[in-house]
Order: C-alpha cells, then sequence, then structure tokens
C-alpha cells in the first residue's frame, strides 16, 4: 500500500489522462491505461503504459516512476524494445500501422532541473550506434503552484514532491482540492492515500495526516490501515528507524519483481540497518534487471 511504485501505477490506471499530460507537458492530450505486463523471455512490468491521443496520431507512452539517481536509460531501453516488438506483433494482427513509443521516467527525488530529453547511446562496430531518446521529469523541477492549478487531481496528489510544496498551506491547498473535486469515493480516498505516500518520500506526510484528520477525511479501510502501519513504526523505531523500515519495503517490493531471493541475501539484506545503506541498495535495485546482477553489485566479494 505504501509504495509510491506501486501507488504510481494505480494512478495510471485510475487517471491516464492527467499523467499524461504531467510527463508529456501538453494539456491538450487525452489518455487511456493499457496492459503494462512485459511477457518476453522474462516477467516485465512497466509502472504505466498508456495510449495517448494528441491532436494528430496516437502513441504509446512508457512511464516509469523512480526514487533512485542512478541511470536509468539501459533499463529504459530494455523495456521500449520489448513494447516495440510486442506492438509490431499487434499492429500485425490487427492490419494497422505500428504506432509510436515514448518513454518518460518521472524522478520522485532528484534535481531541480526542469523536465528534458535525454539519450541513450549503445555503440556498435563500424560506426553503427543505438540512439535511445527518453523524457526525464524531475519533480524538484516543477513548481507546486504550477500543479495545484492544474484540471486534474491526479496532479495534486504529487504536490508535496515539487518545490515548494512541503509548505503546509500548499498541502492544505492540495488537500482541499481533491476533498472537492467530483470524484467517487473511491476515487477521493485513493488520491488522499496517495497524497500521503508521495509525501512520505519528503517526510511531509505527518503533515498531510494532521490536515486529513483535521477535515475527517481518513475514515476509509486504505487509509486507516497505512496511518496506522505508519504510526506503529514511527512509535516502535523512531523516525530514523521509521524510515528505514520505509526504504526495506519498497526494496523488498522492486526485489520481488526480480525473483525469489536466495536465504543468504536474505540474510545479508536483513543486516542492512540504516537509512543511508537501504538507499544504497533501493537505487541498485531499480538500476538491475537481475537477481544475480542486484547480489554482485550491492555485496560484492570481498578480494584479498
Amino acid at each position: 500500500m505504501g509504495n509510491p511504485d506501486t501507488i504510481f501505477h494505480d494512478l495510471a490506471n485510475q487517471d491516464p489522462t492527467g499523467l499524461a499530460r504531467l510527463l508529456l507537458g501538453d494539456s491538450s492530450v487525452t489518455a487511456e491505461a493499457t496492459a503494462a505486463s512485459l511477457p518476453i523471455v522474462r516477467a516485465r512490468t512497466a509502472d504505466a503504459l498508456l495510449l495517448v491521443r494528441p491532436a494528430q496520431d496516437e502513441f504509446l507512452l512508457h512511464a516509469e516512476c523512480t526514487l533512485g539517481r542512478l541511470r536509468i536509460g539501459p533499463r529504459m531501453l530494455e523495456y521500449v524494445a520489448i513494447l516495440a516488438r510486442r506492438e509490431h506483433r499487434r499492429a500485425r494482427k490487427e492490419g494497422r500501422p505500428e504506432r509510436p513509443i515514448v518513454s518518460a521516467v518521472l524522478r520522485l527525488r532528484g534535481s531541480r532541473r526542469p523536465p528534458r530529453s535525454l539519450r541513450h547511446e549503445v555503440r556498435g562496430t563500424n560506426g553503427l550506434t543505438v540512439v535511445f531518446q527518453y523524457l526525464e521529469i524531475n519533480m524538484q523541477g516543477l513548481e507546486a503552484e504550477d500543479l495545484l492549478a492544474s484540471s486534474d487531481p491526479t496532479v495534486w496528489s504529487l504536490v508535496s514532491l515539487a518545490r515548494g510544496g512541503d509548505r503546509r498551506e500548499v498541502l492544505e491547498r492540495a488537500v482541499s482540492a481533491i476533498e472537492k473535486a467530483d470524484l467517487s469515493p473511491d476515487q477521493r480516498a485513493a488520491l488522499f492515500t496517495s497524497i500521503w505516500v508521495f509525501a512520505s518520500v519528503v517526510g511531509s506526510h505527518k503533515m498531510v495526516e494532521r490536515l486529513l484528520d483535521m477535515r475527517g477525511l481518513r475514515d476509509t479501510p486504505a487509509l486507516r490501515q497505512i496511518f496506522e502501519e505508519g504510526r506503529a513504526e514511527g512509535e516502535a523505531r523512531g523516525r530514523a528507524q521509521g524510515e528505514a523500515a520505509a526504504l526495506s519495503k519498497v526494496l523488498r517490493t522492486r526485489l520481488s519483481r526480480l525473483g525469489a531471493p536466495s536465504p543468504a541475501l536474505e540474510r545479508k539484506i536483513d543486516a542492512v540497518t540504516t537509512s543511508d545503506e537501504l538507499q544504497r541498495l533501493v537505487d541498485i535495485a531499480l538500476d538491475t534487471e537481475t537477481l544475480a546482477e542486484f547480489r554482485k553489485r550491492a555485496f560484492p566479494r570481498k578480494t584479498r
């Protein structure tokens, strides 16, 4: 419930148009969610795969959400290659042209750079080079005020991550906007859960929790569960250990996508307790595609 990666995936399914507009910086597009599983060679799941309809030809938007700061280009390229193969097969089966694919990564933590296009190159022989371009959106590169001005409720749940979004007045406006929006009870509860989870990335979740308490807005099973878990962790282990517990959950969620860790690897992970070291493991896990690669980079063998 408290994993930002999972919350991002849920938001993409709930409000694909709002998410597409945020990633592309284009308020004129509309989008619908499509199946994000990539069952080729090894199990893969993109965080979001949207069918976007701009003024002209439609295209597929492949999106990833990451807490880490490591290079994500190689992983994005692998996903796009799998998507391109699947799109080629479906286009032939349905007798239509292949749709273009645009990739974007949303960095929940990172620099204050504005949205930009990046290149990842794979060099071959005889001057041949594969050039892959993708969009990078740093939440700290966006202004909280601009997100609040959006007409898309999904964008409001990300306000705490944007520049200036950790102020009480800004968070209060975001909570109020979600409260007053024309949403179903389930949609509203999902957005309140989302704003709390994303606020936890920057340490503003307690403020969000107090704002929801003041309005009597947290009385849903999902919100009660996540708040009770957070409070129990905070009271039992203190703020630093609570952060470590949250990072540990993110790490194990990511590793579960790569397979079942061996008992030896489980023991190594269990021995890591500090937030800084857990953050290092999360960054590595987000940048690897197999458990073997993760184990090699996270716990390198000592040479004599």
